[in-house]
């Protein structure tokens, strides 16, 4: 088994988030179980952050229409 070692800056605002909302890219993958785990944990993370940006950019715009109407 060969073993990558991927050096990454820790002041790195999106992996600072990422590891708050639960994806500590970080961790050594030792088996592809913890692949498996550390790619779904990836993949929950990211698609949280589309469906808040969403949100967030829909409100903005209602915002914007709220505002144009008075």
């Amino acid at each position: 088994m060969m073993k990558v070692h991927i050096v990454f800056d820790e002041n790195n605002p999106f992996f600072q988030l990422l590891k708050l909302m639960g994806c500590d890219l970080s961790q050594e993958v030792m088996n592809r179980y913890d692949a498996l785990l550390l790619g779904m944990a990836f993949i929950f993370a990211v698609v949280m952050l589309c469906i808040f940006c969403k949100f967030f950019y829909n409100v903005m715009i209602r915002m914007t229409r709220c505002a144009s109407a008075v």
